[in-house]
């Protein structure tokens, strides 16, 4: 995660935590630029890994802090993946009931609910992948009353009625 601030930060900064925790930031890319009132600005990537605190833990990272600034990065995108499916997965349950074969849209609304919801599924393959994710547009359903209004419900009412009148005669 990008990061600014005033004071230039060491490349690690190791916390104890009270909860038997330990709490471990690495920090990359580290540039300095003045602001507009000579003030020095640090902006640099942080990558934040909590996990339990052991004995020899904070020597372990400072003598690998390569491997551990790597193993932090994969934590920290795979968090933003799983985030962005969360996030996916919501939307595709908000439209779950537009794909029901009694769903009350017309055949276009159907379609075009269809091709987001695949849209949606999909994201996990853009090049982006999770840090730069394009959402799909959400189609606009032309719903009246919890029924499409290109829907055509006259003719199929009357033909149930007809079917239900002949199977009556016999």
């Amino acid at each position: 995660m990008k990061v600014n601030g005033s004071i230039s930060p060491p490349a690690l900064s190791f916390e104890h935590r009270f909860d038997g925790m330990a709490e471990m930031r690495f920090r990359e890319n580290i540039t300095s630029e003045k602001d507009e009132n000579g003030n020095t600005i640090f902006t640099y990537d942080e990558y934040l890994l909590v996990m339990p605190d052991r004995d020899g833990l904070k020597k372990n990272v400072q003598d690998n802090i390569v491997v551990w600034l790597a193993y932090a990065k994969a934590a920290e995108i795979e968090q933003l993946a799983a985030d962005v499916r969360v996030q996916r997965d919501k939307l595709l349950a908000d439209t779950d009931w537009t794909q029901a074969d009694d769903a009350p849209l017309s055949s276009e609304d159907k379609e075009s609910v269809r091709k987001y919801r695949q849209a949606l599924r999909d994201i996990t393959a853009q090049s982006g992948f999770p840090q730069k994710i394009s959402w799909p547009e959400k189609p606009q359903v032309a719903n009246t009353e919890n029924r499409s209004d290109r829907l055509d419900l006259t003719a199929q009412v009357t033909a149930l009625q007809a079917q239900i009148a002949q199977m009556q005669l016999k």
